[in-house]
């Protein structure tokens, strides 16, 4: 019965109908065209067997579109069945607000024209990231903080929500290169002012009236300083304008989706390094905008982009070796270039530099991961998110290992509130994760949340329902047919020299079962983010599974330098070295 109500509401038998009336017309046709201009008496029993041999496509396509008389249109989405409801649990349980917890709150922009809301950020940012190296205090993460920015919100609620006992916030006010920062430390259960002060001073003094700040803070807070920890906040810069357009390119490379949004970061940040050419901070953004412009745009001119990141992460890498920033662009740098293995090495060195930093060290565990540590990746990804909970991305990356480790139901939760608060690629493995049991539910959800996706698969050929169609069927359907006939297109898509190399080129391989696309993919056209369909490879799925025992892996895992990184952190569970041997020459197993 449900399956006759839905054929009833496709309007299949109306397209049948409608086939079978334009096909007995062309039948018609066809005699009389035989008989007027003497064609071969065949003619009209071929155009017959031709007209019944489209039948069973005229019903697929009924199916997927509406089909008339009046013409051809997509078949809209059932409007009377009910939405599929889905449970958000907490990713992570979160804990008492401790004595000395704080979180930092995007600073207001008192500016007469109100033009300075970069520099707001900025400030608090900076002081954020100085806290952030004092180990007794407990920090919330910055876009847990920052999502409270514009929201009119009791500090009481913000206290609950971050699990905080204290909340800095402040205003800034720019007049030609005079600044007033206004700061004051709130009690978060009782809107008690702990601590306020109003700084004054040129935009030159921008970072002493940081460091002023976060010591005034520490100093509220009851807090020793290291005999080490003179200064909080680094002066980054000489040039106080080429730190103004370090913070507009900054601030814009942190938002990356939207039109011209990457290209016009990239310009401030190229000023900024013009101005400042030993300005290393400005030049480790602009590797990242350069190399984020390959995953978040669709732009011809990548080639460009990747020479220009690499070049920017070489830069700053030369002039800091004791950043994180540095070695985290360089990383990407080394990724492009194929050498995961020296990448590897190069996260690990930025974490034990900064290991408070929450970047550095999801950025660790986020290679961890990769390699196929999935227990140590996630160990350090709690650590991070429970100060971060409101990070979409951070949430959803630490979906992979638990994927990895079997515990299904932690990562569709996961996966699920990355979603909800933004993360439009969850919405898109959630999914396979259904389908490993139930197809028509993943199905169902892809279309129900569709329009939810973003516009990078909202505006790609999947817009075309009979292209959707055939991606459903082939990705969380898992038909052969389907994988056959989309396998031309999906390889002509990611081999393409137009197309960029992303994690979706990895992605979209080993999501479609094509193993050795996927090898091919990686192999040929290397990527920034090669951690994200790294990562896949480890998780509970028999596609995934597929690429992890085909005989090309090992090679592939030797060329990129997977082998070194397990023979330096440590061998995966399911990737074992021969007895006797380091793992060298491919003399390992893999399960």
């Amino acid at each position: 019965m449900k399956l006759f109500s839905e054929i009833k509401r496709r309007k299949v038998i109306q397209g049948v109908i409608a086939y079978a009336v334009a096909g007995w017309l062309i039948i018609q046709l066809a005699i009389a065209l035989e008989s007027s201009l003497e064609l071969p008496s065949y003619v009209d029993r071929y155009v017959t067997m031709a007209v019944i041999a489209g039948l069973p496509v005229a019903i697929l396509l009924s199916w997927i579109f509406d089909i008339s008389l009046g013409g051809i249109k997509a078949t809209e989405a059932d409007k009377t069945a009910k939405p599929a409801t889905y449970t958000l649990m907490p990713v992570i349980e979160k804990k008492p607000a401790t004595k000395n917890s704080i979180a930092v709150l995007p600073f207001v922009d008192m500016s007469p024209e109100k033009d300075q809301e970069y520099l707001g950020d900025g400030v608090a940012e900076e002081i954020l990231n100085a806290l952030v190296q004092v180990t007794p205090l407990n920090v919330s993460g910055r876009t847990s903080s920052f999502s409270f920015k514009d929201k009119d919100v009791d500090i009481k609620h913000i206290g609950e929500a971050l699990s905080v006992m204290h909340v800095l916030e402040g205003s800034i006010r720019k007049q030609g290169d005079r600044v007033r920062i206004t700061a004051q430390l709130i009690k978060a259960d009782d809107g008690f002012h702990v601590w306020s002060e109003t700084y004054d001073g040129d935009l030159k003094d921008i970072f002493d009236l940081q460091d002023n700040i976060a010591k005034a803070i520490v100093e509220a807070l009851e807090v020793v300083l290291d005999d080490n920890q003179v200064r909080l906040v680094s002066k980054v810069t000489s040039s106080p304008e080429a730190y103004e357009l370090y913070l507009r390119g900054r601030k814009l490379a942190q938002k990356q989706d939207g039109k011209g949004v990457l290209k016009q970061a990239i310009e401030y940040l190229e000023d900024a390094v013009a101005r400042d050419p030993e300005f290393a901070r400005a030049w480790s953004v602009l590797a990242l905008a350069n190399f984020w412009v390959l995953e978040h745009t669709v732009a011809k001119g990548w080639k460009a982009n990747v020479e220009a990141g690499k070049r920017a992460a070489q830069r700053a890498y030369e002039l800091d070796k004791s950043s994180f920033h540095s070695y985290g662009a360089m990383f990407l740098a080394d990724a492009m270039d194929g050498r995961f293995g020296d990448g590897v090495d190069r996260v690990h060195a930025g974490y034990k530099l900064e290991p408070n930093n929450p970047t550095a060290k999801f950025g660790w565990a986020t290679t961890l991961g990769a390699i196929g540590l999935s227990e140590a990746s996630i160990a350090l990804m709690s650590e991070v998110i429970v100060k971060d909970a409101q990070s979409a991305s951070f949430i959803a990356v630490s979906a992979h290992p638990h994927w990895a480790m079997g515990d299904i139901v932690r990562t569709k939760e996961t996966l699920l509130q990355a979603f909800e608060l933004g993360y439009h690629g969850a919405g898109t493995l959630y999914p396979i994760l259904l389908s490993d049991d139930d197809p028509k539910s993943a199905i169902k959800f892809f279309n129900e949340n569709y329009e939810r996706f973003g516009p990078i698969v909202t505006k790609s050929p999947l817009k075309y329902r009979i292209l959707r169609y055939l991606f459903e069927q082939a990705v969380y359907g898992r038909k052969k047919w389907a994988r056959a006939l989309a396998k031309p297109i999906v390889s002509g898509f990611v081999m393409s020299d137009e197309t960029a190399p992303s994690n979706v080129t990895g992605y979209i391989p080993a999501n479609f079962g094509y193993t050795e696309l996927f090898f091919e993919a990686l192999s040929k056209k290397p990527n920034p983010y090669l951690q994200a369909p790294l990562m896949h490879i480890w998780v509970q799925n028999p596609d995934s599974k597929a690429i992890r025992t085909h005989k090309d892996f090992p090679q592939f895992a030797q060329d990129i330098g997977l082998v070194q990184a397990w023979q330096t952190y440590g061998w995966p569970k399911w990737v074992t070295p021969n007895p006797g041997t380091d793992g060298s020459d491919l003399q390992f197993t893999v399960t």
